[in-house]
């Protein structure tokens, strides 16, 4: 049950820190957030920080890929699974769809997600950096300091 739930929770974070970073972005450069976005959350808030304050998130290839692998099984526990003590307790509860033919739920697969999670949070940092950076340089001195 644990297994299923860590990545539903990891996204909920990256979902909150990219819905933070926009009210932060949008504020900076002076103008309103989206109060929604459209499409799957990740992609809509990158497109909402592209469009509406020239924040450009970079992932690479790979860490776009794991994303969508993850969120894959995050959706389906999300969607189909039942987790309830009575699903775990009797043969309905399987992990087939969640993680694939012959896979299994494991630490080190735990291990991976933690890690796409971090890099992901690290290019959302280093794309705000590059916006706090962007705004210091256009503060000019007050008279007398």
């Amino acid at each position: 049950m644990l297994m299923g739930q860590i990545p539903v929770y990891l996204f909920d974070v990256l979902e909150t820190a990219l819905s933070d970073c926009l009210a932060v972005a949008a504020a900076t450069v002076g103008v309103l957030a989206p109060e929604v976005v459209k499409g799957p959350r990740i992609e809509g808030y990158l497109k909402a920080l592209s469009d509406a304050c020239d924040v450009q998130v970079r992932w690479s290839a790979e860490t776009w890929q794991d994303l969508h692998v993850w969120r894959r099984r995050r959706n389906s526990v999300v969607r189909g699974q039942d987790s309830s003590l009575e699903a775990i307790s009797s043969s309905e509860f399987k992990f087939e769809s969640y993680w694939g033919a012959g896979e299994i739920p494991n630490d080190l697969a735990l291990e991976q997600l933690v890690h796409v999670m971090e890099t992901a949070i690290r290019g959302v940092d280093e794309a705000m950096y590059d916006i706090c950076g962007r705004s210091t340089d256009n503060v000019r001195p007050q008279a007398g300091t």
